[in-house]
């Protein structure tokens, strides 16, 4: 018979497993495309930089936490995909321990907890981020969001005040959020609804406030930064905001349907339905846990609301949310039925026993044959670039330091990508680099006549010309 203080220690091992069949292939993914870009842009401004970036909060370099993953691992191991693999996958399992972490602090018992890490651990649609090192700026954002999260929560259920060793450690984490990703912009206003909802309006002792006030003041600071400058990124097309009905909708439709793994969005009037389904059961359980997960998934979307809408990796953080809202009403569900048959206290754990093992059956059926075709895609995605760096392998090119390198063809659809990878490869800021596609074009890069090294690719063989 199953006791109640071994539920949470059954429920953890059977997530791990779950979690690990699922992101397990992760292990044995090389570099997507995105990578070298990433990793170009790091590498060319250099590691002073990156720091600098790290300790000033109003800048427009390009999440500057990023530079932290890939620059020591650079460094260490250059395009030896593994080490980076490993790294990633205990950035995301160190993220599922905060997803519980959080959990716990505002879901009522064991099963509401364990179906809040279940459901809002992984997604079939974004399975992208398990598998793509790409993907550090949402693993990134999700380990110092939701950690500062947990944090101030965690003091705050108490009812104390941060001290100022507190203020500072969750200052730290917020910061590196924001440094991550821009959509930490929202912390703020989900710590707000936590205090709203668990101490029934705001308190009045001026130390409640300093951490939230702080907070706002620090996302508005970066929000500023951000918006503003001729490198903002709000000036390229694919970040650029509308702040439009139109371009709200369009966004709420894609990520309904991303939701829902539905290959087309839904109808504008069907996605609403869907959040007013939520809201309307939240009213009805008036589960505190309830309205904080869907708080938390709609703001973790509000950043997203109203610029072009992005592929499902973006589902990684709002599922934190619903994964809350969901465990917290199957839980309420099972509290009712329970007291409405008056089930025997060891009976109530036998049956909530059987409820996350159904759930856990569902999530396994439902995410399963998606994640192994998206995993194939992601897979697939990779193969070209890898073929690549094994021909640099194969042939170990060299360039003149200081010098000129032309590179002729490329093998790659990304047009840019083999300027991206050179650079690095040879691992000297000071080369110059540029790109045809065809012997006699105008070069792309960072010269135009008088190469002093030719790489050359005929189809997918790399042959050193000069």
């Amino acid at each position: 018979m199953l006791r109640a203080r071994d539920f949470p220690l059954v429920a953890a091992a059977v997530i791990a497993i779950y979690f690990a069949a699922l992101t397990g292939p992760g292990f044995g993914m090389q570099f997507a495309p995105d990578d070298f870009q990433n990793l170009w842009r790091y590498w060319h401004s250099g590691p002073v930089a990156a720091v600098e970036a790290n300790l000033l909060l109003v800048t427009n370099y390009y999440r500057p936490l990023g530079a932290l993953f890939y620059l020591p691992l650079f460094h260490m191991f250059r395009f030896d995909p593994l080490p980076y693999r490993i790294v990633y996958h205990a950035l995301i399992w160190l993220n599922l321990f905060l997803l519980y972490r959080l959990a716990r602090h505002v879901n009522r018992g064991g099963l509401a907890v364990g179906l809040a890490v279940l459901v809002g651990g992984f997604h079939a649609e974004a399975v992208g981020v398990y598998m793509s090192n790409s993907m550090i700026y949402e693993v990134l954002c999700f380990l110092f969001m939701v950690g500062a999260t947990a944090y101030y929560i965690g003091v705050r259920r108490d009812g104390r005040p941060l001290n100022r060793r507190q203020l500072a450690i969750f200052t730290i984490l917020f910061v590196c959020a924001l440094n991550a990703k821009e959509m930490a912009v929202v912390t703020p206003a989900i710590l707000a609804v936590y205090e709203l909802l668990y101490y029934h309006g705001w308190r009045r002792r001026p130390s409640d406030l300093i951490p939230l006030a702080l907070a706002f003041a620090i996302s508005a600071a970066y929000t500023l930064g951000k918006m503003s400058g001729a490198d903002s990124l709000a000036h390229i097309p694919t970040y650029e905001p509308a702040y439009t009905l139109d371009r709200f909708l369009l966004t709420l439709r894609t990520y309904a349907g991303q939701l829902l793994m539905r290959d087309e969005p839904p109808a504008a009037a069907a996605a609403i339905s869907l959040w007013g389904i939520l809201v309307a059961l939240a009213a009805v359980f008036r589960r505190k846990a309830m309205w904080f997960g869907l708080a938390f998934a709609f703001l973790a979307f509000l950043p997203l609301s109203f610029v072009p809408p992005r592929l499902a990796f973006v589902l990684y953080i709002p599922m934190v949310g619903f994964g809350i809202y969901l465990g917290e009403l199957i839980g309420a569900v099972v509290d009712l039925a329970a007291a409405r048959f008056r089930t025997p206290p060891t009976y109530a754990v036998e049956a909530k026993a059987i409820v996350f093992v159904a759930g856990l059956t569902a999530c396994a059926a439902i995410h399963s044959a998606r994640a192994q075709q998206r995993i194939g895609e992601t897979a697939l995605a990779q193969q070209a670039h890898w073929k690549v760096l094994q021909e640099f392998a194969r042939v170990h090119p060299k360039a003149k330091p200081g010098g000129r390198l032309l590179i002729i063809g490329t093998p790659l659809d990304g047009e840019w990508d083999l300027y991206f990878i050179a650079g690095p490869y040879i691992n000297d800021r000071s080369l110059k680099v540029a790109w045809v596609k065809s012997p006699g074009e105008t070069p792309h890069g960072e010269f135009r006549t008088d190469p002093d090294s030719i790489w050359r690719f005929d189809r997918n063989t790399l042959i050193q010309e000069r």
